[in-house]
């Protein structure tokens, strides 16, 4: 309390100030005149009894100063009027339903769920406040029981698929011309790709000498003519993978658009892009299309059990956890494991599947809020008539909560917390006490001397 610092400082200042200045004993009574000594006295002694009256009355609002028990601890001694007073100020004056009602008006609730979403972090803790809902719907759901119900669902969906319509929609996008192309360049990328591994190249190599060794036999011409050229097996290889790459890489651009187009190459991706869309188109116009798709309809609704794997999707997908069934079974697995081994069997966490959808969707409604001034009106008006109602409805509970927390406080608890709030803005008193008491004990000792002095004369 820094005021009660400067209160107790100045009452010090002047308590000392008043014996040092006292005629009968001050060491200064040869070096100023009676009239400044009697000055000094007067207002020192003063500013000390204002001091001290005024620190008996801020200590008597809260305790027994000097142990003087008349008419002191007044908070304790009237704390139940000074708590219906409280109660009545602040449910009927402060709180009145007319003072919120007319603070709610000024305020435009709309701007103030804006500012919460672009400013604190809100549509972050919304969004985590959604998933955490979801999880929690998630985890206590019963997916054995689900995947018990949806199994016959699904079966029975399943007799009524139109597989021949799902295989020609596909056999369409794969025939698309763009579609195919990319499919033919993936497949490209993916042959050189295996092409230039280690096995694939070390097996080439082997090709490569058995060839060589083929091609000299017993002629010494040959050798000596693959032997001046430096034809090593590592060189030919080069020569050969520097081929295939140039015309791989070139048939790559050329299916999906990149680069200049080499006529060759044109010519090679078109005839590869006609020989993949025959082969999707005699691959599933086969009349084994149809057989093998009723026979695998009729294994998925009669035969399958597919129990398991519903369980596992739900699991996977819609809790988080793969596999999370065997959870007990892989904690007994690490209870079990080697001590010298570091190896830890864990739960692979993946995302659920609605999480990304979720985020999304609230992402899009924030954003319409926050662009639409006719659904900020909306949104305002029905905040303000909601808490209106609650207002008018519920404000008989206000001046009731006020009463139950402050009769909650022991009267040690009540001064403690009424200092807290006011007692260092009563220090001020003190202070004040001190300097007018020091002013006016100035001013009376002028009159008196001047009066005397008039008297005497």
């Amino acid at each position: 309390m820094q005021n009660k610092f400067k209160a107790t400082t100045a009452l010090l200042i002047s308590a000392a100030g008043a014996v040092f200045t006292y005629p009968a004993i001050s060491p200064i009574v040869n070096s100023v005149s009676t009239f400044t000594l009697g000055l000094l006295n007067h207002g020192f002694t003063a500013a000390t009894i204002g001091g001290l009256a005024d620190w008996f009355g801020v200590t008597a609002l809260f305790r027994k100063p000097l142990g003087i028990g008349y008419h002191t601890q007044i908070l304790i001694s009237n704390r139940q009027r000074i708590m219906e007073a409280i109660v009545d100020f602040v449910s009927n004056d402060l709180l009145s339903v007319q003072n919120i009602n007319y603070t709610l008006k000024n305020e435009n609730t709309a701007n103030l769920l804006i500012s919460y979403f672009e400013q604190s972090d809100g549509r972050s803790k919304i969004k985590n406040l959604v998933n955490d809902l979801f999880f929690e719907i998630a985890t206590t759901t019963n997916t054995k029981e689900v995947a018990k119900s949806a199994e016959p669902i699904v079966k029975n969906q399943a007799k009524n698929i139109d597989a021949v319509q799902i295989v020609n929609t596909i056999t369409d996008v794969l025939t698309n011309d763009n579609h195919s192309r990319k499919i033919i360049a993936t497949l490209f990328e993916a042959g050189l790709s295996i092409f230039k591994s280690e096995p694939v190249q070390n097996a080439i190599l082997v090709n490569i000498a058995t060839l060589k060794k083929e091609y000299e036999g017993d002629s010494a011409g040959r050798a000596f003519v693959l032997s001046a050229m430096d034809l090593t097996d590592d060189k030919i290889l080069n020569i050969l993978n520097d081929n295939i790459d140039k015309k791989i890489n070139a048939t790559i651009k050329t299916l999906t658009g990149n680069g200049t187009v080499d006529p060759d190459a044109l010519t090679t991706a078109a005839n590869l892009s006609l020989y993949f869309k025959n082969f999707i188109k005699a691959a599933t116009s086969d009349s084994n299309t149809q057989k093998f798709i009723d026979n695998f309809k009729s294994v998925l609704s009669s035969n399958f059990d597919l129990k398991e794997y519903i369980q596992r999707w739900l699991d996977s997908y819609l809790k988080g956890e793969t596999f999370i069934k065997n959870k007990q079974k892989i904690e007994q697995l690490n209870a079990n494991a080697n001590a010298q081994s570091s190896r830890i069997i864990k739960l692979d966490k993946v995302k659920p599947v609605w999480q990304d959808a979720i985020d999304d969707l609230i992402d899009e409604k924030i954003d319409t809020f926050i662009n639409s001034p006719i659904l900020q009106d909306k949104f305002d008006r029905f905040v303000k008539n909601m808490l209106n109602s609650l207002i008018t409805n519920y404000h008989d509970t206000i001046p009731m909560l006020i009463r139950e927390k402050l009769d909650s406080l022991s009267d040690e608890q009540l001064v403690t917390f009424v200092e807290e709030k006011v007692a260092d803005d009563l220090q001020m008193i003190r202070i004040n006490g001190s300097i007018c008491g020091g002013f006016v004990g100035v001013v009376l000792y002028i009159i008196a001397y001047f009066v005397t002095l008039g008297i005497k004369s």
